[in-house]
């Protein structure tokens, strides 16, 4: 869990770009993908964070024209039907 302003930073085009908070690397770009990683992983936002490590602890959606691309360990969801996105929040 995490605050807004930690889950929505805005990372704009930084490949490496993370809000670190609660133990969680947080990114979101408009023109990107909005996810998440370790905090004590990089990551690397080609559209989409396409870093090997801790793929487990990783999810990315794209913010475009794609539905998004890992959750945990499956990567390559472009267009799957397969899983839908969820997002929980509390005021």
């Amino acid at each position: 869990m995490g605050l807004r302003a930690d889950v929505l930073y805005d990372c704009g085009s930084t490949p490496s770009c993370a809000q670190r908070a609660n133990g969680v690397g947080w990114y979101f770009s408009t023109s990107y993908c909005w996810g998440f990683a370790n905090g004590t992983d990089t990551v690397n936002r080609n559209t989409c964070d396409v870093s090997a490590t801790n793929t487990n602890l990783r999810m990315c959606w794209h913010t475009q024209s794609q539905t998004g691309w890992s959750c945990g360990s499956t990567q390559g969801l472009f267009g799957s039907t397969s899983w839908q996105r969820v997002i929980w929040h509390a005021d």
